[in-house]
């Protein structure tokens, strides 16, 4: 694939029946899409131009997509997000017993963005998630600098520890 703008790529994490259906569309108009997906099967059925779930047009889209090179499925956060602009994030969050939605899967994306995207990265969750969970859980960041801790915050890490 040639190399794309920023702006032109965009990373989806997860590829159930929201994100893969997201990033084939994406792909379709034009974008340079990567997913990240950590299910082998999946990541295997997606490499090969056919989607792991059904949906109507799907299996069209996601082929015409990896085909023109504007679909591409990884395992490796760096590798999915390098150079994108901008990320969603559309991974499970299954009702706990009591009912509640399960944010782990949302939490691990998060910090697999966190560890690798760049401070202008404009990171989306389409996941659904209860209202004010985007206000509760923020990207977590490495710190920018080793000598930057929570007692003592030097200006050059005050970005890194917002």
């Amino acid at each position: 694939m040639a190399p794309a703008s920023r702006d032109d790529v965009v990373c989806v994490v997860g590829c159930g029946y929201v994100g893969l259906v997201t990033a084939a569309c994406l792909a379709e108009m034009g974008n340079s899409v990567r997913v990240l997906e950590t299910d082998p099967a999946r990541l295997n059925s997606i490499r090969d131009g056919r989607p792991p779930i059904f949906e109507p047009g799907l299996d069209e889209l996601v082929g015409k997509g990896a085909n023109a090179g504007r679909l591409e499925a990884t395992d490796d956060a760096a590798t999915a997000l390098d150079g994108a602009g901008i990320v969603f994030i559309a991974v499970g969050t299954p009702p706990r017993a009591d009912g509640t939605a399960d944010l782990t899967q949302v939490k691990t994306a998060l910090a697999a963005v966190g560890a690798v995207a760049s401070d202008t990265t404009v990171v989306v969750i389409k996941s659904t998630v209860p209202p004010g969970t985007t206000a509760a859980i923020r990207v977590p960041r490495p710190l920018a600098a080793p000598h930057c801790t929570s007692s003592h915050v030097p200006s050059s890490c005050a970005r890194a520890t917002r």
